[in-house]
């Protein structure tokens, strides 16, 4: 069966193609009787767009891509979500793509949509922002999101404040000897939430301590092997409180400590992100909440009003307040 063409509507609908173009393409230009003729001849034809033509010749793709770091974390694929609906409320397709927290993989995923020819692009950055200096030269616009830039409009969170808020806590419900377990020190999250951890025990005076964790990936199983180190340790050194930073490992940290210790009597835990397990957990986790859907969302309305600005473009920068939610893993009253 041959394919529907537009000069078949056309002549269907007794019009011209350019006619039939302008009610696809700018339905503003076309006047309520030509339309009403246009829209039932390809209603009768069953007429379907070629829309990879139409986006050529307008240069657009009506698609913006989102690289995230880990689709294997709730938390990345929450924020998806979020960027999904703002899209969708706009009338953009999002193409998503993990990095898997690796950065020749955002490369890569980056080279893909500019290839693509996307409208625009959201980045969660990997260990290190990325070059984006080539996408901007290609007029391609570019987001951060849970990142801070001064060269990008971005969205983020204060984790200062976060890191602050958790280890706070462990020290006003009693602890003493904490711990704090992050991801690389080059990633700015990590940096920013071990600086509010080492913030609250510089407050509470010489009577509390802090060790720092450092490891290159955050995942339940890296949980896992922390617990079983904290447990190989003699109970005088052990950590009382520890501060996460993130569910993932706070989560895998818990099934390993609560079959020998008591949580949160001999050990204290918060998570950092809260995501949907963080409340289900056997003992649920206290936790820093992010508002992570509204990051997403965020992160792509800021995108699309780039993408349909006329005026000059200023970046703007959101920073969201945290918010610590206190449930059994802390305190036996929550």
């Amino acid at each position: 069966m041959a394919q529907t063409r537009l000069s078949d509507v056309a002549r269907l609908a007794g019009v011209s193609t350019g006619s039939v173009s302008n009610f696809l393409n700018r339905p503003d230009r076309v006047n309520a009787e030509t339309a009403r003729r246009v829209s039932g001849a390809i209603e009768r034809l069953g007429y379907v767009p070629n829309t990879t033509a139409r986006q050529l010749r307008r240069g657009q793709s009506e698609a913006i891509g989102f690289v995230i770091t880990d689709i294997s974390n709730p938390f990345f694929t929450t924020l998806a979500t979020g960027a999904a609906q703002a899209a969708r409320e706009a009338g953009y397709a999002l193409l998503l793509a993990t990095s898997a927290d690796d950065e020749s993989g955002q490369s890569q995923y980056l080279d893909v949509f500019e290839n693509r020819n996307l409208d625009g692009v959201l980045v969660t950055p990997a260990r290190t922002t990325p070059n984006l200096d080539k996408l901007r030269a290609n007029g391609t616009k570019v987001v951060l999101v849970d990142r801070e830039s001064d060269d990008y409009c971005s969205v983020s969170v204060d984790d200062v404040a976060g890191g602050l808020a958790a280890t706070k806590h462990l020290i006003d419900v009693g602890k003493r000897r904490l711990m704090f377990v992050g991801g690389e020190r080059r990633i700015q999250q990590m940096r920013d939430r071990v600086s509010g951890s080492r913030a609250a025990v510089l407050a509470a005076g010489g009577d509390v301590t802090l060790v720092e964790e450092h490891r290159e990936t955050l995942s339940i199983d890296v949980g896992r092997e922390i617990g079983a180190e904290i447990l190989a340790l003699p109970p005088a050194r052990r950590p009382d409180g520890v501060v996460a930073a993130n569910d993932l490992v706070a989560l895998g940290m818990m099934q390993v400590l609560s079959g020998a210790l008591s949580i949160p009597d001999d050990i204290a835990i918060v998570g950092y992100d809260d995501i949907d397990f963080a409340a289900a957990s056997l003992i649920p986790l206290t936790t820093v909440r992010q508002p992570t859907r509204e990051l997403g969302y965020r992160g792509a309305r800021m995108l699309i009003a780039e993408l349909t600005e006329t005026g000059e473009h200023e970046h703007s920068h959101v920073v969201f307040q945290p918010e610590l939610v206190v449930r059994a893993s802390t305190s036996r009253s929550a």
